[in-house]
């Protein structure tokens, strides 16, 4: 009889640990739900500036990464001093807080994956001139916080230590961004390039069959239609409509995780250019129902190459690009000042699923240089539209198609 009390008294203590582990594991993932929405808020409001200074030079098909481009100057904001670093986080909707800022990216590591279905992963790398000195807490943050590598090389060797650059870009994204930096954007002054590189491949979870794949109409304008291979699926997806905006939303969710593909298409044909007015609302969470859909969707590639020096400064971000810059955290040897910020992004939208990738360089220089009805529903994209990949509501690609 003690014996079996013992072992009760025993089991009713594992029961306890077992309880507060799992209370444990509720609030954690609790805490990391907050911490993800805070992103996702400074994520939508940059990804919707960032969109309105882009579309007032680039007049055709569009795609951006504001996560590649955050997460590099975010890493940068960490070696700024001053109003060079309050600049940095203002114009990225960044936390002012560093603390903050490292944890957020620590928390979107967690998200990569590189599995059966779907693959997402996110790689940061810096290159130095040789002999030039890299403050030992920046180059903590960056190997700690950032998991970034770090290689010495010689940027007067331009053709050589360009390759190199790309050539670690085009390996982390799968061949698919190349040649991001061309020799004539570095020179003997360049004393440090930082780059992100962002990948993305996954498989719908409703996938088209190619063989419904056939040609339809996609209305350019009021008065231009052409014919463009279109691809078609049914299924339970989740769609929103909302009538103020004058869009249509729907959701194509991929397998083996949280990521999306979100369609926003505007109701009336020559309405995109009202939805692009409205970038801050289309980002903010919508009215979603899960409705039996039957979809049709133009297959796309699109392919933008950037360079984002004056995007930024009229987001704000200014200083780094001077005299002015106080960039001490990152080097104590003064006279170091951002020269460029280029980005390569690409993607491809077939029956299979979804490819993409960015990459984003930072370039120094020294001075002296629930379900719905049943009744299946049609949706026919059938016009210029929005898309935008997101992964909890953070934006890791988006732009829009106006020309197949």
């Amino acid at each position: 009889m003690k014996r079996a009390f013992y072992l009760l008294q025993m089991a009713k203590e594992k029961m306890k640990i077992i309880g507060l582990l799992l209370l444990t594991i509720v609030v954690t993932n609790g805490m990391e739900d907050l911490a993800l929405k805070e992103v996702a808020k400074g994520n939508n409001e940059f990804s919707a500036r960032l969109y309105k200074e882009l579309i007032k030079t680039n007049n055709g098909n569009l795609i951006v990464s504001p996560l590649s481009i955050e997460t590099i100057l975010a890493l940068t904001s960490l070696g700024a001093k001053g109003e060079t670093a309050t600049e940095l986080q203002k114009g990225l909707n960044l936390p002012s807080d560093p603390q903050q800022i490292k944890d957020q990216y620590k928390l979107l590591q967690t998200y990569m994956i590189n599995g059966r279905f779907v693959t997402l992963n996110s790689a940061n790398k810096i290159y130095i001139e040789n002999g030039f000195g890299i403050a030992p807490e920046f180059l903590e943050v960056a190997t700690n916080d950032f998991g970034s590598g770090v290689e010495n090389v010689n940027f007067g060797e331009t053709d050589k230590t360009s390759s190199k650059i790309n050539k670690w870009v085009e390996d982390r994204t799968n061949g698919k961004i190349k040649n991001l930096i061309s020799p004539d954007l570095l020179n003997e002054l360049t004393r440090i390039v930082l780059v992100n590189a962002l990948y993305f491949k996954g498989q719908w979870l409703h996938p088209f069959k190619a063989e419904d794949t056939k040609p339809l109409d996609f209305h350019k304008s009021k008065d231009e239609t052409i014919q463009v291979d279109t691809m078609q699926t049914t299924g339970f997806l989740r769609l929103a409509e909302d009538e103020t905006l004058g869009a249509t939303f729907v959701e194509l969710p991929y397998r083996g995780t949280p990521a999306v593909l979100s369609i926003v298409m505007p109701n009336e044909i020559g309405g995109l250019d009202s939805l692009e007015s409205n970038l801050h609302a289309l980002l903010r969470f919508q009215n979603f129902t899960k409705e039996n859909i039957k979809l049709f969707l133009p297959k796309f590639k699109v392919e933008t190459s950037l360079n984002l020096v004056e995007t930024l400064q009229n987001l704000g971000v200014k200083k780094i690009f001077n005299r002015d810059a106080d960039l001490s955290g990152i080097s104590l040897q003064e006279g170091l000042i951002v020269s460029n910020v280029v980005q390569k992004v690409f993607m491809d939208v077939d029956e299979k699923g979804t490819e993409a990738a960015a990459s984003t360089a930072v370039i120094s220089m020294a001075r002296s240089a629930g379900f719905g009805r049943l009744v299946r529903r049609t949706i026919k994209i059938d016009r210029p539209f929005l898309f935008f990949l997101k992964l909890n509501e953070v934006v890791l690609f988006g732009g829009r198609i106006n020309n197949l």
